[in-house]
């Protein structure tokens, strides 16, 4: 379809569109889920634990109960691979109705059922089963958790790689409602990297979204592009995009991925792109949604509680361009939290340091109001 667009845009843009395919891929085979999850559903179903949603995500298990023996902060969280076993049997696999086909959520509910509930959105083209040991710590503290896996993300319906921020905070907003009508009590929002980004944009809604948000990784503003390179980049991603929105990057050239991670192991993961499940390449519109966001209101004007936490050694972003966005948005209830010596992988490498930052800070703002914990006693 795109094919005319592509020679009138090389001639223009050069040698970006090396990088450039048209999307091709089937989601039905990427899924591969044996007619076991129907389609088009109208009410939310659950799937076990073994499934074939299980099957297709095993790859991504298996780095998880390898790093679980590697990773320091990972291995103290799990104690190693059986430690990884136990979280994800807990785990529920939940599709929820979506204009764009069903939406994935791997759920860790606790005992309780009014404990405080967290929706959490993984990074640039991950799935949810990558941040599962996350979720599992956090069911531990006495949090139900749900991980979303985006429109066209892991396994949700939808074009793979396509989702721009509007269709991606509708689908936060369908989890929030979800979580709210199943355990009643308060909802937090936590992204990471991308999801950081999603979530930070998601706080501008006319309805706030969420009773706490945390960013995780990075945040981001229309109007602040702290590198020459994104000042470069940005222009050439939004006129491809306006041609030929369905247009495929690869992650990698989005972000410097060279540093997305201080250890070897996830380095040598992004090198090989050892899961098929992830989205290694994202649509160009998805990309441009990012630049060209227009808040349905300012973020000064936002009450939300809000925390963005960042590494000292986060080379994929850096501390001076999330103060540079800060500025800029100036949320009056937003705080930024530095953790030393980190880098990107909060959630992995950093995992029970960043958790023993967050999981009282969640606590606190998602407490029934009035209560002592809500107080901050």
């Amino acid at each position: 379809m795109y094919r005319g667009c592509e020679a009138i845009v090389e001639e223009v843009f050069g040698p970006i569109l090396a990088d450039v395919e048209e999307f091709t891929a089937d989601p039905e085979e990427i899924l591969r889920l044996d007619g076991q999850v129907p389609m088009n559903a109208a009410e939310p179903y659950v799937t076990g634990s073994d499934d074939a949603a299980e099957r297709q995500l095993s790859r991504m298990t298996g780095h998880l109960r390898a790093w679980s023996q590697t990773i320091p902060e990972l291995r103290e969280a799990t104690g190693g691979p059986a430690g990884v076993d136990r979280i994800i049997e807990r785990a529920e696999h939940v599709f929820l109705p979506f204009p764009a086909g069903e939406l994935h959520l791997e759920v860790h509910a606790t005992d309780a059922r009014d404990a405080p509930t967290v929706i959490f959105v993984p990074g640039i083209g991950a799935h949810v089963r990558f941040q599962s040991i996350a979720l599992g710590v956090l069911r531990g503290s006495g949090i139900h958790a749900i991980g979303l896996d985006r429109p066209g993300h892991g396994l949700s319906r939808g074009r793979r790689g396509d989702a721009p921020v509007s269709s991606t905070i509708e689908a936060i907003e369908r989890v929030g409602a979800y979580a709210r009508e199943r355990f009643g009590a308060k909802v937090g929002l936590v992204g990471h990297s991308l999801g950081g980004i999603f979530a930070w944009y998601a706080l501008t809604r006319a309805q706030p979204v969420a009773d706490a948000v945390v960013c995780a990784g990075t945040i981001s503003h229309p109007q602040v592009l702290p590198t020459r390179e994104a000042r470069l980049r940005a222009p050439v991603v939004r006129r491809l995009a306006r041609i030929a929105p369905h247009l495929t990057l690869p992650i990698a050239k989005t972000a410097p991925f060279a540093h997305v991670a201080l250890g070897p192991e996830i380095l040598t993961f992004f090198k090989h792109k050892d899961d098929d499940v992830w989205c290694w390449r994202y649509t160009l519109s998805s990309l441009a949604s990012i630049l060209e966001f227009d808040p349905e209101r300012d973020w000064a004007a936002v009450e939300t509680p809000t925390i963005v936490v960042v590494g000292s050694a986060d080379r994929m972003t850096s501390e001076a361009a999330i103060r540079a966005v800060m500025r800029r948005a100036q949320p009056p209830t937003a705080e930024l939290h530095v953790i030393p010596g980190a880098g990107h992988m909060l959630f992995h490498e950093h995992l029970m340091t960043t958790m023993r930052l967050l999981v009282p800070w969640l606590k606190q703002h998602l407490a029934p109001a009035g209560s002592p914990t809500e107080q901050g006693e």
